[in-house]
């Protein structure tokens, strides 16, 4: 091997080492970490400006911006707090399982004592994900 494929080679291993140590920075996780807990209150909060007049097809698709802002959350909380996550998680299967068994005509006046309970649910988990990290205080803002 020539002088300078070896160096070159030096090099790529050295970059490559850095960038999977600065990869795994628990430090760097719970920051993104922090970053996708503020989309997720976003889709809470977008959840939680229905009134009781709004359809239940309206709360499904608030229900879908929660779900997919919960999966994007995933991607980093299953490495820093995989149990708050899953507590998350579960709570947000169970809030769409109760409003895909309401009737799609129905109001969310109508279906309020079968969605409140799994509504509680995933703002209670997401409270108990955001309170285990230290986010700087214009990361997340709790509903």
């Amino acid at each position: 091997m020539s002088k300078t494929k070896f160096v070159l080679a030096a090099v790529a291993i050295a970059t490559l080492s850095t960038v999977q140590v600065r990869a795994d920075n628990p430090q760097e996780k719970e920051m993104k970490m922090c970053q996708d807990l503020t989309k997720v209150n976003a889709a809470i909060g977008n959840f939680e400006s229905l009134n009781k007049d709004s359809t239940v097809k309206e709360a499904k698709q608030a229900a879908d911006r929660v779900s997919d802002a919960v999966d994007k959350l995933g991607k980093s909380a299953k490495d820093v707090r995989p149990e708050q996550y899953k507590e998350l998680a579960d709570a947000r299967k169970d809030l769409k399982k109760s409003l895909d068994s309401a009737p799609k005509d129905a109001t969310i006046g109508q279906v309020q004592a079968t969605v409140s309970t799994n509504r509680e649910r995933v703002k209670t988990a997401y409270k108990n994900l955001e309170s285990s990290v230290t986010c700087p205080p214009a990361a997340t803002t709790t509903h």
